[in-house]
């Protein structure tokens, strides 16, 4: 008999990065082995060997089960919007199956309580039963310009709750307020983006609040905050950078010291017959040495958030350049010393591949996912899809809207065509789009429900 001496809780969220070590026992001892069979989100992903520590008992530690699977995806756009991000959360269900050496035949399994990897690049301190968390931002205050980005990851543990978010300043004016657009239940990840450049911001607004409240009606509400300073007198012009934090999720940095670009030039030369070399590539690397400013304490923590990103995005006034991380060292503290600043080192490789313009379009390619008909029955709606290009997914998302202003709203699937969905009156446009990828959706069709 298999027995579970230490494992995730049911439902739990646990950072993918730390330390999850599964401990199993069985009361077979000699001559029999473990296998696990794990899913994610549903979906067969691998089997594994566990070996034993003793006759009776094996521990397996899952940190970084799916890291290099998560899809982090940097968008060119901003759009000022409130949305669950379901991307970075996968679900895990283990079933641990013991067989005899001897006859290779099952002799016992187990399935382990099924719980959620939440993605972080390096271990962090997490506890999934707090009402909600920012992620990932480090920074008590953070340096921000009047034209630049405000992008908030939060966690939220509800039960049957609203969650909204409120931008507002010094006097307590408000800027933005969005809403979920349900009560929710459960533990969700949301994004929350906010673009000051469509606002112009009067000379006595010193810094910006971004409350994030959970609540339900005749209980106390939880908020917690996020401080924007801003800065109206900046050194040098500003240098807008973009960043993936602990979490995957893309930050923005606004710094206002000097910066410096130098290129470096690298020949490729050959020898031919007669001796001589010819040169026959140059490879072109830039440094940019980008200086923060002037950072007070509480607002320095963005320094080591840059530092520690696996991708860094440079905005030279046209277009995001994908650059590397120099940085080497940080002053964490120093005493007597109430301003930080710090030259931040970055490169970038020039003469990549650039694509040729000027093709024409002859068909519309085929989307990966195609809906192809559908049907409608009172408030329920028959859709019926294919799959393209080779595709396939078993877990799937149907999306629907009622205006191009409004959240869509995700069911989830797993199965083929045809799908039901039920849903009150009005008119609605619907998608589809593969349950682990948000980027790849299928056409829209209009559906109305009466």
């Amino acid at each position: 008999m298999i027995t579970a001496l230490s494992t995730p809780g049911s439902g739990r969220i646990l950072p993918d990065a730390n330390n999850t070590v599964i401990k199993i026992q069985s009361t077979n001892g000699e001559g029999y082995y473990f296998r696990a069979k794990i899913y994610i989100d549903n979906v067969f992903f691998d089997e594994q060997g566990w070996s034993r520590i003793d006759l009776y008992t094996a521990t397996k530690d899952l940190k970084k089960l799916y890291n290099a699977y998560y899809q982090t995806i940097f968008t060119d756009t901003f759009q000022n919007q409130l949305t669950e991000q379901t991307h970075l959360i996968k679900q895990v269900k283990i079933v641990v199956e013991e067989y005899s050496i001897e006859t290779d035949v099952l002799v016992d399994s187990l399935e382990l309580p099924v719980f959620k990897f939440l993605y972080t690049i390096k271990p962090v301190e997490f506890d999934d039963s707090v009402k909600l968390k920012i992620l990932g931002i480090d920074a008590e205050n953070v340096p921000i310009s009047t034209g630049g980005k405000i992008s908030i990851p939060f966690y939220v543990n509800a039960d049957n709750e609203q969650v909204h978010v409120r931008v507002e300043t010094n006097f307590n004016t408000a800027l933005d307020i969005r809403w979920v657009p349900a009560i929710i239940t459960g533990k969700k990840v949301y994004l929350y983006q906010f673009d000051l450049a469509s606002l112009t911001l009067s000379y006595d607004i010193l810094y910006l609040t971004a409350k994030i409240t959970c609540s339900s009606p005749g209980n106390e509400a939880t908020t917690i905050t996020q401080l924007y300073t801003i800065n109206r007198l900046p050194d040098y012009p500003f240098k807008e950078i973009a960043f993936r934090n602990n979490y995957g999720f893309y930050m923005y940095a606004y710094l206002d010291g000097e910066m410096t670009i130098e290129n470096a030039f690298d020949p490729e030369v050959y020898e031919t017959a007669d001796s001589s070399k010819k040169v026959y590539e140059i490879a072109e690397e830039a440094t940019y040495i980008i200086n923060t400013g002037s950072l007070l304490h509480k607002e320095k923590a963005i320094i080591n958030m840059i530092a520690n990103s696996l991708d860094t995005r440079f905005w030279n006034g046209e277009k995001w350049l994908p650059i590397v991380t120099k940085i080497k060292k940080q002053t964490e503290f120093k005493d007597k010393v109430n301003s930080y600043s710090e030259s931040l080192q970055f490169t970038l490789q020039k003469g990549t591949d650039i694509a040729n313009s000027g093709f024409i379009t002859v068909a519309s390619p085929l989307t990966d996912i195609e809906i192809t008909s559908f049907s409608v029955s009172g408030n329920n709606a028959t859709i019926n899809f294919v799959f393209n290009n080779g595709f396939y997914t078993p877990a799937f998302e149907i999306q629907a809207r009622t205006s191009p202003s409004s959240a869509w709203t995700s069911l989830f699937f797993v199965g083929s065509s045809p799908v039901t969905i039920s849903l009150p009156d009005g008119v609605y446009t619907v998608r589809m789009r593969p349950h682990d990828d948000p980027t790849n959706v299928s056409n829209s069709i209009t559906i109305t429900i009466s």
